[in-house]
This record gives structure tokens, sequence and C-alpha cells, in this order.
């Protein structure tokens, strides 16, 4: 980040001296941007330069490109005017970016007059012509830089000029994840002249940011662009995936005010056929009509989407375990073992996510878990209503609520025992109570989130019932009660640490450790839990760490990425980690057909030895190279769901 600040800073020194020319400029038509992507998203792209075309917008984006590549451009301009370019850029041997291209802005059919006169002259045409070279570098994993040098030529009937120019540019890939920064100086050079009177590039300094939403289905860019002659303007764009090959995007410019209509507003699409892809652009210029815009581009050596499908041999051996586990989970079914079934089912649909009849039997299974925990709080908070205990019963039938928030059963029980618990209350004032509105009051708070099992809050409102009325006997017994389960859940919590440590899940277990000191924070077990967790997190971060080094000295890159991203789960402030997960991230190594499926089932591993969070990153890595694989899309969301689940408890 330092590094970015520092360039900004020296692209804003070396733009200083062009301030003092201000007038007129030559060549506006470096001014209009060239590409359908870059136009549709506002021209907002000087973070975001993705292809051939950074060679017009930043070449520090050059850095970065993973394919050779070759785009055409081609503009209807106003008035009969086209505006065309093409660009070839690509990665000369891993050590920088290069690329060469051209821009033309082409008009013909003008009137020619010397005054004012009923017929012309003659007309005349011309064109403007601008050849750019420019290359990216980069200086480290999140940082670029690039620059390019231009030749501008432009005829207008026999007048010609000729001048020369240059961009820099530089980008920076951010600490948070999706977010990227970037700056260039743009036109400056010589004068052009024409009839012996010269005039100034275009020159500008800009800046801006580029944030990718969850896994690319969402971009969103701005910028702000400073012209040496003109006011400053502010853009902004924005990019949604909505199918794997299709894109919707929008931009808008500030400056078109005076326009009217919806000029300053840009739209379009684009399309990815694999090798191919397809950009289109509308951009509305008020009563002067609509400019259309239209970009091809091919990528060499680009890796087609690999096929949905798993290769056979590995889908058979895949439906053989499903089978095997789905016999498993019949079995203890019929044994009246629901637990063992249910997990069994689980792993079988893991790894087969249409066994249909796993999916069904798992529904049934699950439903008749859900019905015996139902029963078994009726069951108990009857017992405890016989015997005259209404604030446990309220919290029995409390809890079958969470299982089941429309069971009417529950509902009149819950009632029920409220309005014995409030006629109890009422029942003390024949026996002298003064403050019985006070009393009653923070009773039944009490009581209320006792149910909720916020046990240290219920005791704080039972101290304050004791302090009205330090003969409430009532209120001294519910504190004992609060404070044996606020014991057994802090057991509870603390054991689960525990059996997540030996899991190697610190993360998990740091949690649970987190909410008993939200509870006590003077906890000492807990305190001392918390310590043992953080050095084994450390321990784990550096042995993560030397794992992902190792892995991707040996060119495994996807292996290494998983240990580098736990590195920085356990230690985000390691800048190592960060560094070599930059250096992959940009290397964009493609992944053959069966690299996705040793990935899928890498994924099917850890799930079943509980580690979903590595499930998750495996099956989102399947996503990354093939977003059609929609059993891997299954298994996220079931191992969302486990997570989901062992985090509320």
């Amino acid at each position: 980040m330092r590094h970015l600040i520092l360039i900004s800073l020296l692209l804003i020194g070396i733009s200083a001296p062009a301030n003092a020319d201000i007038g007129q400029t030559s060549a506006p038509f470096l001014k209009l941007g060239i590409g359908a992507r870059e136009s549709a998203m506002g021209g907002a792209v000087v973070a975001d330069s993705l292809n051939a075309n950074a060679l017009f917008w930043n070449p520090a984006g050059l850095a970065t490109l993973k394919h050779t590549q070759i785009t055409f451009n081609h503009s209807e301009h106003l008035l009969g005017t086209r505006y065309d370019g093409m660009a070839v850029a690509g990665n000369f041997k891993d050590l920088a970016g290069i690329g060469a291209g051209v821009v033309g802005f082409f008009f013909g059919d003008v009137d020619k007059r010397t005054g004012p006169s009923d017929e012309p002259l003659s007309s005349f045409g011309g064109y403007d012509l601008c050849f750019q070279l420019g290359a990216g570098k980069q200086l480290s994993s999140p940082f670029s830089v690039g620059l390019n040098g231009k030749l501008i030529h432009e005829k207008m009937d026999e007048y010609t000029s000729t001048a020369f120019g240059f961009d820099a540019g530089v980008s920076y890939i951010t600490g948070i994840k999706g977010l990227k920064l970037g700056a260039a100086l743009q036109n400056i050079g010589t004068k052009a002249s024409f009839k012996n009177e010269g005039f100034s590039l275009p020159g500008s300094i800009k800046a801006g940011l580029n944030y990718v939403v969850r896994e690319d289905k969402l971009v969103v860019a701005s910028e702000m662009l400073k012209p040496f002659q003109e006011a400053a303007e502010f853009r902004l764009g924005g990019e949604l995936r909505i199918a794997d090959r299709v894109r919707l995007r929008t931009g808008y410019r500030t400056g078109f005010s005076q326009s009217g209509g919806l000029a300053g507003f840009v739209a379009g699409a684009g399309f990815n056929l694999d090798y191919i892809s397809i950009d289109y652009a509308v951009d509305p210029y008020g009563p002067l009509g609509l400019t259309h815009k239209i970009s091809v581009s091919y990528s060499f050596g680009k890796s087609k989407r690999p096929t949905p499908e798993i290769p056979a041999e590995l889908s058979r051996k895949a439906r053989m375990t499903a089978t095997s586990f789905h016999n498993s989970a019949l079995s203890c079914y019929a044994k009246g073992q629901i637990e063992e079934a249910i997990k069994a089912w689980d792993l079988a649909l893991v790894w087969d996510p249409s066994l249909t009849e796993a999916r069904t039997m798992l529904q049934k299974a699950k439903e008749e878990k859900k019905e015996q925990k139902i029963q078994a709080h009726l069951e108990t908070g009857n017992s405890h209503m016989d015997e005259g205990n209404f604030v446990d019963a309220l919290y029995e039938f409390s809890m079958v609520l969470d299982v089941d928030p429309g069971n009417t059963l529950a509902e009149r029980m819950v009632e029920r025992a409220s309005t014995f618990i409030t006629e109890l209350e009422l029942g003390r004032r024949m026996k002298g109570d003064t403050n019985l509105d006070e009393v009653t009051k923070y009773y039944n708070s009490a009581v209320s989130l006792y149910a909720e099992k916020k046990y240290t809050s219920a005791i704080s409102e039972w101290k304050k019932v004791l302090e009205l009325n330090p003969d409430h006997e009532n209120a001294r017994d519910q504190i004992a009660k609060a404070k044996r389960r606020l014991k057994k859940e802090t057991d509870e919590l603390l054991k689960s640490a525990s059996d997540l440590v030996d899991q190697k899940r610190l993360l998990a277990a740091l949690g649970k450790v987190e909410a008993v000191l939200k509870r006590n924070p003077e906890d000492p077990e807990a305190t001392q839990k918390m310590q043992e967790i953080k050095k084994g997190m450390r321990q784990a971060a550096q042995t993560h760490l030397q794992k992902g080094i190792d892995q991707f000295n040996r060119n495994e890159l996807t292996l290494a990425e998983g240990h580098l991203r736990k590195a920085l789960k356990l230690a985000p402030d390691n800048l190592t980690a960060r560094k070599y997960l930059d250096r992959i991230l940009a290397s964009g190594k493609p992944a053959t057909k069966e690299e996705i499926a040793d990935l899928y089932f890498k994924g099917i591993a850890a799930y079943t030895n509980d580690d979903f969070e590595t499930a998750m990153f495996y099956w989102e890595k399947v996503l990354q190279f093939n977003p059609e694989h929609e059993n891997a899309k299954r298994n996220i969301e079931r191992a969302r769901a486990k997570l989901s689940r062992i985090n509320s408890k």
C-alpha cells in the first residue's frame, strides 16, 4: 500500500507542470475510451483492467494477464463517425506483460467553406490514429506498475500533426478479499501542431477501486478522473454475472448533466464462449443520439471449461461408497439407532447427492428424531407441572417451541405454566408483600430469561427480587437452579472446546471458550483454555504456512492454497502467508477434469472426517474451475448447514 501512495504522489508531481498550459487540447479522441466492457462500466476500470485493453486504460493491468489475448473494438459514434481499435497482449516468460495496439477515430464528408455560402467548396474527411506499445511488471505479489509509449498522428483535410506521449499506472491488491486499487497518469507528451499552432495532449490523472463480491458474482468499481484542462469527473460501474457465460453491466459518468436524457448513463452485456468473449455497450448522448460499441476478444492457450461429469471410474466408486453408507444407515435405523442412521445417510448423500432413497430416508429419520426430542421435552415439562415446579416446566415447553415453533400443545402449556407462576406471585400479597408489582415484574422477567437459557441475566433479575424481598424463597431457589444450569452449560462448552481441540478445529474451539467468557469473564478454567488454544493456533498457523510454502515450491498450487488460507484464518496478520497466497491467485493456473475430480473427492474425505470448513474449501475450488458442478454446490450447502448447527450449539 505504501508503494501505491508513493507512486500516486509521483504521478501527481509529474502532472503539475501540465497545468500551466490551460486551453484547447489536441487528439480529443483519446478521451473517448476504447472497449465495450470498459465503456459499459462507465469507464471506471483503472483498477479493473482484465484484458488486452489494459494497454489503453492502465498499463499496470498488463502485468497480471494470464493468457495471450487479441481484442478488436468497434464503435459507431455520433454523426456517422467511427472509433475503432485493436490490441494484442500477453505475459512474456512470466517476467512482464507486454502489449501493442492502435486506436483510430474516422470521419468524412465534412463540408469545406471559407465563409458563408449556399454551397460548400468541397468536402473533406480525416482521421486520428494512436499507436501504443506498453509493458506491465509485478514488483511484488500485490503491487504492479506499467508504462506505455504512444505515437499520435492526426489528419484533417490537407493538415496533419504528430505527437508523442506516454501513460504510467500502478495497481495494488489489498489485504481485503476482492478489493483492488489502481491509479494512472495518461496522455503526457509533446504538443501537436496544426498550421503552426501547438496544442497539448488531453492529459489526466485518475485513481479508483474495484471490489469483487462473492467469487466474481458481482463487481463494483469507482474512479475519480481529473483532466488537466477540465473539471474533475466521477465514474461508477457495476457488473453482475447472471449465468456462467452471461454478464450484465451498467455505469455512470458525471459531466453530462447539460446533455439531458440519459446522458452519462451506460449499459451493456458480455458473453463468454470459452476462448472467445463478446461484449456490447450502449452509450446515450442526450439529443445527439446513441453510440454502440462491440468488442470481440480471443484468448490463446486458455483451457476450455472442464465437463461437469466426474471420470467414469471415480463416479462408479462414489456410487458404491454411497450405497455402502446407505445400507449401513438402513441397518442402524432398523435397530432404532436414529442418530447413527442420520450420519450414515448424510455421508451417503455427500458421496452421491443423486441417491434419492437415501435423501428420502434421511428426511424421515430427521423427522423422527425431532419428534422424539419434542416428546422428551413435553414429558419432562408435564412431570415438572405435576410437581408444582412451574419455572422448569416453562423451560421445557419453551424448548419444544425452539424445535417446533408451531407446536400448539407446547404453546398452551407455556401459557398454562406462565399463568401458574403469575398466580403464585399474586398469592404473596396475602402474606403481606407491600411491593408486589415490582417483585412480580422482576420475577416474571427472570422466568422469561431463564426459559430463553439466558441464565446470567435471569440470576440478575431474581437478585433484584431478593433486594426487594429478602424472604422470597422461590427467587432464592431459582437462582440456585439457574447457577446449576449455567455450570452445566459451561462444562459442556468447555468439554466441547476440548473435543474440538483434539480434532484440530481450533477456531471452533475458540468460539466455545469465548461463549463461556462472555457469560463469566473471570472464569479461570476458560481463561486457561483460551491461552492454550491461542498457543495452538500460532503453532498450527506456522505448520500450515510451512506446508503451503513446500507445496508452492512443488507447484502443487491448490494444496498450497488450502494450507495458506488455513494459516491466515489462524493468524490473519501473517504477511508471509498473504504474499504466497497472492502469488497463487495471480497465477490463474487452469485445472484438468481429473484434477477437479481429485479436489471434489478431497472435499468428501474432509467432510467424512467432520472437517467441514476444509471440505467447503475444496468444493469451492471445484466451482471456481467448473461453476456447473451441481454435486459440489449441493455439498457446500450441506457442509454450511452442518457448520451452522455446530456453531449455534
